[in-house]
């Protein structure tokens, strides 16, 4: 049964369309401005890859591409004789999966998050504030308004915040003010290390200090790259399916994604966390001040409307809070509360 695949004369980058049959062991190939025919002893097959076009090499350096599907209408032998060949050596195949997904899992679960970690501590400055530049716009679009805090209240908590002292030297990126009616009282930290703080926890906040502590759990996310770190390694398994899927186009939703969606690790609030406190104690503040602030975004949390339609509610919410990858909000509050104790 004849299939249609592209041509490629190996001379120029030109493609032919052209129709193959294989007969009696030779390949015909037709297009419209030529015919002939190759025997398939000649003729070289590249693995499959993906969901890619699979590539027959003939003679003199051409080849064709022609969809895998068509492949096995065209090759109907070789699709089935791998049948036989795996009920022969399965035991074999069945060790060689077994040792490729230990493989898969040991990459995922040690080997990326540790090439994120390098890779996000290397990445220079200018391309890091571009990439926040571009991630901004798009929460822009959908999920963020200007702040309607009064311009004297913004400049006061930036300024409060820039004449913290950090201990390393080492302070975050640009410190930005939005509204955000679907987020509510909520603060961000972008790849890039920009940390987004939003109206609603400004007005949930007792006093600027409440401000600052957050603001410096935050920065602590950004010293260590935790969000560049989590979208890297986000980004590397979007890239691989995305490419495997066939479309690349919507990575930059992919990050978008991630930050909105994916928690920080256990390890990654902890740090942030201590280097809060660090923070807070360098500049003669107290770590009580993040642990108020975390109560009250505790409390707003379990009065949710979402969270009310559930039975039992503060069991639900303890139950979700084991689940999530966030440490417990009550041990974050206790080991807060802690660092104070003489």
């Amino acid at each position: 049964m004849p299939v249609t695949g592209v041509y490629f004369d190996g001379q120029s980058s030109k493609r032919q369309s052209v129709t193959l049959e294989l007969a009696q062991g030779v390949l015909k190939l037709n297009s419209d401005s030529a015919q002939f025919s190759v025997p398939a002893g000649e003729l070289k097959i590249a693995p499959p890859l993906g969901r890619a076009a699979r590539v027959i090499y003939l003679p003199g350096g051409a080849h064709c591409e022609i969809a895998q599907e068509d492949f096995e209408t065209l090759f109907p032998d070789q699709a089935k004789a791998l049948v036989p060949l795996l009920e022969q050596h399965w035991p074999a195949v069945a060790a060689a999966l077994v040792i490729t997904l230990a493989v898969v899992a040991a990459a995922y679960v040690w080997g990326l998050p540790y090439a994120a970690e390098v890779t996000a501590g290397k990445i220079p400055p200018a391309i890091s504030a571009r990439l926040d530049r571009q991630v901004l716009a798009n929460f822009d679009e959908v999920w963020f308004e200007p702040s309607q805090l009064p311009a004297d209240r913004r400049q006061a908590i930036s300024q409060a915040f820039n004449g913290l002292v950090f201990p390393d030297a080492g302070k975050p990126g640009e410190l930005i003010f939005r509204l955000s009616p679907k987020l509510g009282a909520n603060a961000f930290t972008f790849p890039g290390g920009s940390i987004v703080v939003l109206d609603d926890l400004v007005n949930l906040a007792d006093n600027d200090q409440e401000i600052i502590a957050v603001l410096t759990h935050e920065a602590g996310h950004a010293h260590d790259h935790h969000a560049m770190r989590q979208m890297l390694q986000a980004s590397v398994v979007g890239m691989v399916t995305l490419w495997y899927v066939g479309d690349i186009s919507h990575l930059l939703s992919v990050i978008t994604t991630v930050l909105l969606q994916t928690r920080y690790s256990r390890e990654f609030e902890r740090n942030a966390d201590a280097f809060a406190v660090t923070l807070l104690h360098a500049n003669h503040l107290s770590g009580l001040s993040l642990a108020g602030m975390l109560e009250k975004l505790q409390n707003q949390g379990k009065d949710s409307k979402l969270l009310k339609q559930l039975p039992a509610p503060d069991s639900v919410y303890k139950v979700l809070n084991y689940l999530s990858t966030h440490p417990d909000t009550d041990e974050r509050i206790k080991m807060l509360r802690a660092t104070e104790r003489p």
